[in-house]
């Protein structure tokens, strides 16, 4: 009930515990500094004029489901004028029943002007996570039976690499690998040993906006998200929205999770209060497709940005 799956190595007494692996979202598109290192802000990429974004992510998985996952993130990015860099940083908490995890992240990119249109940018996230299990709290298959009477908590470095491509306004393309390190670690004492693994992750995005209007206020934004975990399906997402005169946007998505994706997202005008700021609040749902899916519940995911 609280972990997806725990699985014994009677051998050496060890107990691998195989819980949800990087946190995934509904509004990728607009977490991108998140899943790849070194993407640039959503808003920069419409209008170069937004070089300084903040935003926060709230995520609810599987609702109605007893200790089902839930995700927090704030994440800055800043691009100086007429320096070819990108500086950032995130925050991030998720957790999922008696397992969670805390990490904090300095990001860094350079990016390089091919040409007048073209760009392309190396980024590196490093940071600190903090991992923690309450293994009193975990049940196993045997009635009564818990996995030891000893908690864990600890702390390791993490890095992730990332490759963006972007012409002009309108199109762009990256690979990152957000967690460049498999990660395994090993809690308890003893014959009662238990490890938490996270392993590598490969991710791919690409996207192009289709302008309808010379000022940029209405477009059709294209995305898509595919993932490769070793030992899991590859899978892709594709979404699409559609932004109106600067004050809405509307999203549909899915792809090979079984999952669909609605959006909707308001934008406070362009020049809100002294700073000359764009702020987006936006709201997404996942429901699945299949019965299967079903079973777990829906998603909810609220975001919020402020460009200046």
């Amino acid at each position: 009930m609280i972990l997806l799956g725990v699985i014994f190595h009677t051998l050496c007494f060890i107990t691998p515990v195989i819980a949800q692996q990087l946190p995934t979202f509904i509004n990728y598109s607009n977490n991108w500094s998140l899943l790849n290192p070194a993407a640039v802000s959503p808003d920069f990429l419409v209008d170069d004029y937004y070089r300084l974004s903040l935003q926060a992510t709230y995520r609810q998985q599987w609702i109605g489901l007893e200790d089902a996952p839930q995700t927090q993130s704030l994440a800055g990015t800043w691009m100086p004028e007429n320096h070819p860099i990108l500086i950032g940083g995130q925050l991030i908490n998720d957790k999922t029943g008696a397992i969670g995890l805390t990490g904090a992240y300095g990001q860094f990119a350079y990016r390089l002007n091919l040409s007048r249109k073209h760009f392309i940018s190396l980024g590196l996230n490093a940071g600190l996570v903090q991992y923690r299990v309450k293994a009193t709290e975990i049940r196993l298959l045997e009635k009564n039976d818990i996995l030891t009477q000893q908690d864990g908590n600890r702390i390791i470095p993490d890095f992730g690499i990332g490759l963006f491509y972007q012409y002009d306004d309108w199109l762009y393309a990256g690979v990152s690998i957000p967690q460049t390190f498999g990660i395994t670690n090993t809690f308890g004492i003893g014959n009662q040993k238990y490890q938490l693994t996270r392993a590598r992750h490969y991710y791919a995005m690409a996207g192009v906006n289709l302008y309808l209007n010379k000022d940029k206020t209405s477009y059709f934004a294209l995305s898509s998200w595919a993932k490769y975990l070793p030992n899991a399906p590859f899978t892709i997402d594709i979404n699409a929205k559609y932004y109106f005169q600067d004050i809405f946007w509307l999203g549909l998505g899915g792809g090979t999770t079984d999952l669909a994706h609605l959006e909707v997202g308001f934008i406070v005008g362009n020049g809100i209060g002294y700073l000359d700021g764009r702020l987006t609040l936006g709201f997404g749902y996942d429901f699945a497709l299949s019965t299967k899916s079903q079973l777990l519940g829906n998603t909810m995911e609220l975001t919020t940005r402020y460009s200046f």
